[in-house]
C-alpha cells in the first residue's frame, strides 16, 4: 500500500522541498512505521540493483547528499561534476552547439501576449526573423515595433484562427513574408474554457478542438513537408500539464491538448526522417495577461508543485527556444514538462 501522509506531514514535506532540503529521515521513518514494502511497487522478483544501492548509500550519507564515490551531483543547483576520468575522456566532454538562428524564419501563433510574446522575443534574440501571428492588431504591432527597435527582424500577421481556411491562409502569408520558407513553427494559440463537463455547449467543444487541434494540424500539414524537402525544420507545440492527468473542470481543454501531445509524437515519426524535429512543451500555471484574472488562485494552484510558484512566460519560452534551436538537434517527439515538477510530484 502506498504511504499516505496527513495534511501536517504533507505540509512539512512541501516546506522542506521549498527549502531545497528534504528531510529524508522523516520520510523514511514514516515508511518504516507504516510497514511499507518498497519492492511491492515493482513486479514480482524485482530487486534493487547496484545503482539503486549506491543511491541509497548516498542518501544515508549526510541526509541525502552524495558521498565521494561515482559521479557527484549538486542537489541544490542541479549541476553535475564529473569524475576526473570523465573530464579527461574526449568523448565524454560537454559539447557546445550553436544556438544562432540567424537566417531562419519563425512563425509563432498567439504571439501578441503571454507565452507567445515571450517566445517571439526569445527567438528574435537568437537572430530569427520572427512572424508574430495573432488577433489583436494593437498588441501585435506593439510587439513587432519593440522587436524592430532592438534590431530584430519581425512582422505581424493579423489572423483569427479557428478554421482550416484561416490556418492555410496564415501559412501562405507567413511563407511569403519569410521569403518562401518557414523554418520554425510554434503552435501556441489556444483557448481554454474551464468548467464542469455538463456545462460545455456544443459550440464550446467545436471551438476548442478547432483552435487547439485542427489549426495546428493544418499548419503542420501546410508547412512541414516544405521543411522536410529542405532537410531541416523545427516544430514546437505548446500543450499543458492538464494533458497528462485528470483535473476537474479541465476535461475539454485537457482532452484537446492531449490530442496535440499524441500528434507531436505522430509528426515526429512522420517528419523526423526528413530532418524536421517535432516536440512539445507542457507548461504548468503561468503568470500571463490571460491568467491575471485568476488572482491568488493561480498561486494556490501552483503551490501544489515542488517549485511552489507559477512560471513566468520567459521560463516557458526558454524551453520552447531550446527545442526550436540546434541545442535540441537529437530531440524528437519529446514532451517537455515545464510545470515546476507538478506531474512528477
Amino acid at each position: 500500500m502506498p504511504v499516505r501522509l496527513d495534511d501536517e506531514q504533507r505540509g512539512r514535506q512541501i516546506a522542506a522541498q521549498r527549502d531545497h532540503t528534504v528531510d529524508w529521515r522523516f520520510i523514511s521513518l514514516r515508511m518504516i512505521n507504516a510497514d511499507v514494502d518498497y519492492n511491492s511497487r515493482f513486479p514480482a522478483g524485482y530487486t534493487a540493483g547496484p545503482a539503486a544501492a549506491a543511491v541509497a548509500a548516498r542518501t544515508r550519507s549526510e541526509h541525502g547528499r552524495p558521498g565521494e564515490t561515482g559521479i557527484q551531483e549538486d542537489w541544490h543547483g542541479g549541476s553535475r561534476r564529473l569524475k576526473k576520468q570523465d573530464r579527461e575522456h574526449p568523448t565524454r566532454r560537454a559539447v557546445t552547439m550553436s544556438t544562432d538562428l540567424t537566417g531562419t524564419v519563425a512563425l509563432i501563433t498567439g504571439a501578441t501576449s503571454g507565452i507567445g510574446k515571450a517566445t517571439a522575443l526569445a527567438l528574435a534574440g537568437r537572430g530569427a526573423h520572427v512572424l508574430v501571428a495573432g488577433r489583436n492588431a494593437v498588441r501585435g504591432e506593439a510587439v513587432v515595433t519593440s522587436l524592430r527597435a532592438s534590431g530584430a527582424k519581425a512582422d505581424f500577421i493579423s489572423v483569427d484562427l479557428g478554421s482550416s481556411d484561416s490556418a492555410r491562409e496564415l501559412a501562405r502569408r507567413a511563407t511569403e513574408l519569410g521569403d518562401g520558407h518557414i523554418d520554425i513553427l510554434v503552435n501556441n494559440a489556444a483557448i481554454s474554457p474551464m468548467g464542469p463537463t455538463a456545462s460545455m455547449a456544443e459550440d464550446d467543444i467545436d471551438a476548442v478542438f478547432a483552435i487547439n487541434v485542427k489549426v495546428p494540424f493544418v499548419l503542420v500539414g501546410e508547412l512541414a513537408p516544405a521543411m522536410a524537402s529542405r532537410g531541416k525544420g523545427a516544430i514546437v507545440n505548446v500543450g499543458t500539464m492538464a494533458a497528462e492527468f485528470g483535473m476537474p473542470g479541465m476535461s475539454l481543454y485537457g482532452a484537446s491538448k492531449a490530442a496535440l501531445v499524441l500528434l507531436t509524437k505522430a509528426w515526429a515519426a512522420e517528419f523526423g526522417p526528413g530532418g524536421v524535429r517535432v516536440n512539445a512543451v507542457n507548461p504548468g500555471p503561468t503568470q500571463t495577461e490571460g491568467t491575471a484574472a485568476l488572482g491568488e488562485a493561480i498561486n494556490e494552484f501552483a503551490a501544489l508543485a515542488p517549485a511552489g510558484r507559477p512560471a513566468s512566460p520567459d521560463e516557458i519560452a526558454a524551453a520552447i527556444t531550446y527545442l526550436a534551436s540546434d541545442d535540441a538537434s537529437f530531440v524528437h517527439g519529446a514532451i517537455l514538462a515545464v510545470d515546476g515538477g507538478r506531474t512528477a510530484a
